[in-house]
């Protein structure tokens, strides 16, 4: 499997909880979205997908403190053709951008 396939996102207004979590799953590729002025959790969901090049996101919140391989293991069921894997309700998911 191919983890560059995947778009990691915290997204948050809160760029240093998104540095840390950033930090805390190297070797993955993770990028912060900057959460600011949303008012709406599904607006904001929707610019995550439209600012993503990738077909599959994992959406990180920033209340989360996981490792990179619980962010495996959701990649691993993502591949397994499940189209939306919830861990954590929805602190910590991941779904095809078509869905």
């Amino acid at each position: 499997m191919n983890y560059e396939d995947f778009d990691v996102v915290v997204p948050t207004h809160r760029k240093e909880k998104a540095l840390k979590i950033i930090e805390d799953l190297k070797p993955l590729k993770v990028r912060h979205f900057d959460g600011t002025g949303y008012n709406s959790f599904s607006k904001l969901v929707n610019h995550v997908v439209i600012s993503s090049d990738k077909e599959q996101i994992i959406w990180v919140s920033d209340k989360m403190v996981i490792k990179p391989v619980e962010v495996k293991k959701m990649m691993n069921l993502m591949n397994d053709k499940f189209g939306l894997v919830c861990f954590h309700n929805f602190n910590f998911f991941g779904f095809k951008n078509n869905l």
